[in-house]
């Protein structure tokens, strides 16, 4: 279990270095860019990245993470490297809950946010709890929410924050 939590600090500490590299090689301020408004972040957001392919990075609100009996709940962001234009604030924000002992998670709701950022209407996914796999993103956001990793720094405030 040590080493598993070793390796899943490890990975999140490369993930994280790689995504804040990528995001400071890709991003240009542009005029209007810095114009945008961001829409206001909460206080309390603590994103960290566990996480990305070649088009995402995937990132969790350390804050949302709320255990209540065997069922622990925790905020996943899936938000896009390659932004469809500059000023783009847009990715999907995914309500999930872990049963830590029982290695199970399930999303059970997905958000849009829009080009501006703003929430759209939430669906319910309909999931069950299942098992989840070593290596998979769902044992990654495992590491955070039931064995207490955290990304290296950079971690950022809000999503918009990170784009």
């Amino acid at each position: 279990m040590k080493t598993t939590s070793i390796l899943a600090m490890t990975i999140l500490a490369t993930l994280t270095a790689s995504a804040a590299s990528a995001q400071s090689s890709e991003t240009v301020q542009t005029p209007e860019a810095a114009a945008a408004p961001a829409p206001a972040a909460s206080a309390r957001q603590d994103w960290n990245a566990v996480s990305r392919s070649a088009t995402r990075v995937y990132m969790v609100d350390v804050s949302s993470i709320k255990a209540n009996g065997d069922v622990t709940a925790v905020d996943l962001a899936r938000v896009p490297l390659n932004p469809t234009s500059p000023t783009a604030r847009n990715y999907t924000q995914v309500a999930m809950e872990f049963r830590c002992s029982a290695k199970q998670s399930r999303a059970f709701s997905e958000t849009d946010h829009d080009e501006a950022g703003a929430a759209l209407d939430p669906v319910e996914t309909g999931e069950t709890f299942s098992p989840y796999e070593a290596n998979t993103l769902d044992a990654y956001v495992a590491a955070v929410v039931c064995e207490g990793a955290r990304a290296e720094p950079p971690t950022y405030p809000s999503i918009t924050a990170f784009i």
